[in-house]
């Protein structure tokens, strides 16, 4: 039996427990998420979302079956959906940032490392993704920035993309203004392991599209840019 103690956050109808190898988030009603996540990706609808940090000692060969048993142990009910993150990153650093305008709320959490940084002019190209899904060579050994950003509105399915995508400007001008370079001294727009979720509530007002020029979308790239910035500082603290 799980002693895992949830704390409501700002968001509507969401809790997080937050400890220091993982966080999980509990929301009272399932959310449709975009998800770049090594679990739970695509378009899903799951009312968990758990990060595990994971260690050089982890064996990270069946990263899924690794996410299932941790958020098994922290309570995840079994035979529940949920959208799964793995990082190197101590979760006590988890940046968590909210805004409420005109009737919204959008919620940001981010864990942010930047151990090795990357870039579109920089060519490293491993293995993991030619047909080799073991993440065991670049998973456990490099800073990830993973973002959960949560929306309560309705959005279309274009609008949901492109709330990625602002999210994924917001990391990439945090970055930049930090300035943060890869090895090779090019400006880095994130790091290799990089994931994105995106998710809405479906219910409250209806949006059709997400750019930073509609309201919906400048508050998911202010939330992202304020918790990828605060946690770069937290990161170089340490």
């Amino acid at each position: 039996m799980s002693d895992t103690r949830f704390q409501p956050m700002a968001f509507p109808g969401a809790n997080l427990a937050q400890a220091n190898q993982h966080y999980l988030l509990r929301l009272q009603q399932p959310m449709q998420f975009l998800s770049s996540a090594p679990l739970g990706d695509g378009l899903v609808s799951s009312a968990w979302v758990f990060s595990q940090q994971v260690d050089v000692d982890d064996d990270l060969s069946e990263p899924i079956d690794l996410l299932r048993e941790r958020a098994r142990a922290v309570g995840v009910p079994e035979g529940e959906e949920f959208v799964g993150l793995l990082t190197s990153v101590y979760h006590g650093e988890l940046q968590v940032y909210t805004v409420k305008e005109h009737g919204l709320t959008v919620t940001t959490l981010a864990t942010v490392g930047v151990t090795h940084g990357s870039s579109p002019r920089v060519r490293r190209v491993s293995d993991y993704g030619m047909g080799d899904d073991n993440l065991s060579e670049v998973g456990s050994r490099t800073g990830t920035i993973n973002i959960v950003t949560l929306i309560d509105a309705d959005l279309s399915s274009g609008a949901m993309v492109r709330a990625s995508t602002v999210a994924t400007e917001a990391k990439t001008l945090a970055l930049f203004e930090d300035g943060q370079a890869t090895e090779n001294s090019y400006i880095s727009t994130g790091t290799p392991t990089d994931v994105t979720v995106v998710g809405h509530t479906r219910r409250g007002k209806y949006f059709q599209y997400a750019g930073s020029a509609t309201l919906v979308g400048w508050l998911g790239g202010h939330v992202t840019y304020q918790a990828v910035r605060n946690g770069l500082t937290v990161f170089k603290a340490r």
